[in-house]
């Protein structure tokens, strides 16, 4: 598959990577850049919100274009006229730009692609790769069930779509559609498939009666270890806090260091920028603590992966892994940087640095801090789970279905689901009438 991408990418042609929780968009996305850099090509890596950019190891969409708090074409011409010297360095940045990738591509409205484009038209010439899955993750709108008053009335009015794939642009650039099919993360493929009958929209009978014998019941218990993944954050640090008390052994707090290189950045900014990493701002672990990876460490441990903590010491943590191998967890650095022309090339330049151990308390933790992972073992608590594609995105980071354990206290898990997985009827229209070109 990476070889037909990079074929359709070196033509600058635009291709929008699409496929399920644990296809491998990532990796595949990682990949195309190691080769393009190893090109000596210049890339230009973009998220849709902090989370996504920290974790593509770029900035935001907001931040590069200098969009501000534009919200269509409009308020951005009107802006545009207050930041003229700003939009010439832009645009001389734009159009040395080899590969320009658009991570969590979902995220992006309708309006907000429109802007991409209109900056985009100022002299980019280089390929276009749009990461995400729609069936996920939506734009972020205001108000009530995604949308205010007004933006309800215009859609209904001109059954317009909020998505980026409804808007012109995305007519205009016109990408070619990769589809991935296969998981990584898991290889039972009934599984598999019965969580992609989750990811849009179905629910089964096969499905629910699987869901089912997920419940955790007098005959069906959890091991006391398992990580409990949570829909909201006041849960997930009460289950860590309690969990960690019960640890005799002293507590060990570490602060994460925040150094600011770029004297310019706003307080705001800073903490719009540290909210968006998933490493913890204050940790606290003893000696005996059950610990999950934040990152991933070739050859030594991956996103998700568990252990326990055996020895803590001014600079390095010893932790245990599940399959017994102790491995040593220094501090990871996580950089804000920006884009900058610097003659013929791009550069990127560091603006602040977060540094913390890759390690959170692996007794609980909510789904939006999951992503991205893969676990072996775990409980969902549903009963707070009501955001569309949110139960989607907990369950499939099981990698195996046995270790997958459902916690309940309703009274009707069929609504309850069929309510947590009802899936957009746009999105169902596109994935159904668009072309793909499909993993083999």
């Amino acid at each position: 598959m990476l070889g037909q991408i990079l074929e359709i990418l070196e033509k600058k042609k635009a291709v929008f990577l699409t496929g399920g929780g644990g296809v491998g968009k990532s990796y595949l996305t990682r990949q195309i850049i190691e080769h393009y850099e190893k090109n000596n090509k210049a890339v230009v890596a973009l998220g849709s919100t902090g989370i996504s950019a920290v974790n593509i190891g770029g900035i935001t969409i907001h931040s590069f274009f200098s969009f501000g708090i534009s919200k269509d074409l409009n308020e951005l011409s009107q802006l545009d006229k207050k930041q003229i010297q700003k939009l010439q360095e832009l645009n001389e940045i734009i159009k040395k730009i080899d590969l320009l990738i658009i991570d969590e591509i979902s995220m992006v409205s309708a309006d907000l692609f429109n802007m991409i484009n209109y900056r985009l038209n100022r002299g980019f010439n280089g390929a276009l790769l749009l990461v995400g899955d729609f069936y996920q993750l939506a734009p972020v709108q205001k108000g009530v069930n995604g949308l205010d008053d007004n933006a309800k009335f215009t859609q209904n009015l001109f059954n317009t779509s909020i998505y980026a794939f409804s808007s012109h642009s995305w007519e205009m650039i016109n990408p070619q559609n990769v589809l991935l099919l296969h998981s990584k993360r898991t290889n039972d493929l009934e599984f598999y498939a019965l969580l992609n009958e989750l990811r849009i929209g179905i629910l089964s009978q096969k499905c629910l009666e699987f869901l089912r014998s997920c419940l955790i019941s007098p005959t069906n218990q959890a091991p006391k270890d398992a990580l409990r993944l949570f829909g909201v954050n006041k849960k997930a640090d009460a289950v860590n806090k309690a969990r960690l008390n019960e640890i005799k052994a002293r507590l060990y707090s570490f602060e994460a260091s925040v150094e600011i290189l770029d004297k310019k950045l706003s307080e705001q900014a800073i903490l719009k920028w540290i909210q968006s990493i998933t490493l913890p701002q204050i940790l606290e672990l003893k000696v005996g603590a059950e610990v999950i990876f934040c990152a991933n460490k070739r050859g030594s441990f991956y996103n998700g992966e568990r252990g326990a903590i055996v020895e803590i010491n001014d600079e390095i943590i010893k932790v245990a892994k599940k399959n017994g191998v102790i491995v040593e967890v220094s501090k990871s650095v996580i950089e804000l940087n920006e884009y900058a022309n610097n003659g013929d090339e791009i550069i990127s330049i560091q603006r602040a640095k977060f540094i913390q151990y890759p390690l959170r308390l692996a007794y609980a933790i909510t789904i939006h801090k999951s992503q991205g992972m893969s676990l072996d073992e775990f409980v969902c608590d549903i009963d707070d789970i009501f955001a569309r594609g949110q139960l989607y995105v907990a369950l499939s980071r099981a990698t195996n279905p046995k270790g997958l354990f459902l916690h309940f206290s309703g009274r009707n898990l069929a609504w309850h689901l069929q309510k947590s997985i009802a899936c957009d009827s746009d999105v169902s229209a596109f994935y159904q009438n668009a072309k793909f070109l499909k993993e083999s």
